[in-house]
């Protein structure tokens, strides 16, 4: 398994726990309730084109285009239905099952992972839609998306031990490579900086008791390495309760994202919180491009 791979499985690992946990809280909390939409990044899969095969557009913008695959932007929306939308045109040339899927993406060069990805039935092409929802945007701050940059992966679905077919970053301008405006976020008197070295900084924006999701605290982490980063938290304790919220995240070279770290409902009832005091957060540092290196700790402590 390749590095990118690996690290993928271990964040997606942490997470899936934490989203098990806190389903198991919303059935405890909601047990007659329809499931409600979820408001956050939504994972956005397409089926291919059901009327008919769809053409390439002249004015198309190709990203990629091989003897296996064609991957093209034809149009970007900044009100599509859930928020700024991109069109893209796909094509699966060969005679096997392909699966497209964007496996990072900024906006302006923030972090903003739209969790988009799709299979393609062999001689396959299809209009697909990606979404970035419009409230996380406006949390960011960010009103004009200028710089686009997508990591698209494409392999063999039904074969994951074969060699990617494409493994590769690209960039598009909505409007003209003259108008990128990259990401600065604005320092502001409530945040606390948990962790400045030479590596990354993480600073705590807020935090929040959600009566769905549980305590959260939401960081602002900067990658100031020449390498990926994976982010992780390590036996944390709340009000001197141990607490772990099993969360990980990865951030890329050069870049810097918001990500929450989140204790279930489940977990704070058993531990018998209903109020954060403080919280104690052992940080794991690793080098998401080589896991053999030697990884950096730091213990701080969050107060609301």
């Amino acid at each position: 398994m390749n590095p990118v791979t690996a690290g993928i499985a271990a964040v997606m690992f942490i997470t899936s726990i934490t989203f098990a946990l806190n389903a198991a809280a919303l059935d405890e909390a909601y047990p007659e309730a329809d499931p409600a939409p979820y408001s956050g990044t939504e994972y956005f899969s397409g089926d291919g084109d059901a009327a008919g095969t769809p053409e390439l557009p002249d004015d198309a913008q190709i990203l990629k285009e091989d003897e296996n695959l064609l991957i093209a932007v034809t149009g970007s929306d900044p009100e599509g239905m859930w928020g700024y939308k991109l069109d893209v045109f796909l094509e699966n040339k060969t005679d096997r099952e392909l699966c497209f899927m964007i496996n990072d993406a900024c906006i302006n060069g923030l972090m903003m992972d739209p969790l988009y990805q799709t299979i393609l039935a062999p001689g396959q092409s299809s209009d697909e839609e990606v979404e970035w929802f419009q409230s996380s945007l406006d949390e960011a701050g960010i009103t004009d998306v200028t710089d686009i940059e997508l990591e698209w992966v494409v392999y063999d679905s039904q074969d994951w031990s074969a060699d990617f077919l494409l493994e590769e970053k690209f960039h598009y301008y909505p409007l003209g490579e003259d108008a990128v405006q990259p990401f600065v976020r604005e320092a502001k008197d409530t945040d606390q900086v948990l962790v400045d070295n030479d590596v990354c900084t993480i600073i705590a924006v807020k935090s929040e008791m959600d009566e769905l999701w549980g305590y959260q605290i939401h960081l602002y982490i900067i990658n100031k390495s020449d390498h990926g980063l994976t982010v992780g938290i390590d036996e944390a304790a709340i009000n001197g309760v141990p607490c772990d919220p099993y969360w990980a995240t990865m951030i890329y070279q050069d870049r810097a994202a918001f990500d929450a770290v989140t204790w279930g409902t489940t977990f704070l009832e058993a531990a018998g919180i209903d109020k954060v005091e403080s919280a104690e957060l052992p940080f794991i540092i690793m080098n998401s491009d080589d896991y053999s290196q030697d990884e950096i700790r730091e213990t701080v402590t969050y107060t609301p």
